[in-house]
């Protein structure tokens, strides 16, 4: 994969604002000096993703009360699995993991906490990505980290 010429960023700077300018990212793959949590914007029309193993892209949520949100997701290309979806509130970074579910359980309370709102029924939570297939489907669907 071309890497060269690319914007590269860690992985905790990803923005709505780098996801509006790139909105598919992927590992950037660099020297063993190199920090590990770096991330390059990928085309996928022009690409070939045979090298590529995960996916972050830019992503628009809606919970079941109907809350609507944006932010990303981390998509698994050989287990085709969504493992991880990332959403901004003001200025806050809601992330879930499905791997890390005592986390999870920690940041739906945080993010109640900052609605105001304990009651709140955010998963599972629906999602459509910037990730289109070769059929020209867009990847979408439900997210519950618990």
């Amino acid at each position: 994969m071309n890497s060269e010429n690319k914007e590269r960023i860690d992985i905790a700077d990803l923005s709505l604002e780098w996801l509006e300018k790139y909105p598919v990212w992927t590992w950037y793959i660099g020297s063993l000096f190199e920090p590990e949590d770096e991330i390059i914007p990928v085309d996928l029309n022009s690409e070939s993703i045979d090298e590529i193993d995960v996916l972050f892209a830019r992503a628009e949520f809606t919970t079941v009360d109907g809350l609507s949100l944006k932010g990303w997701i981390s998509y698994d290309i050989d287990a085709d699995n969504v493992y991880n979806i990332d959403f901004f509130y003001e200025n806050h970074d809601f992330g879930f993991n499905s791997n890390l579910k005592k986390l999870a359980a920690d940041k739906l309370a945080r993010f109640r906490k900052v609605l105001n709102d304990e009651s709140l029924i955010v998963f599972p939570i629906a999602y459509k990505s910037a990730i289109a297939f070769d059929d020209g489907q867009q990847l979408c669907g439900y997210f519950n980290p618990c």
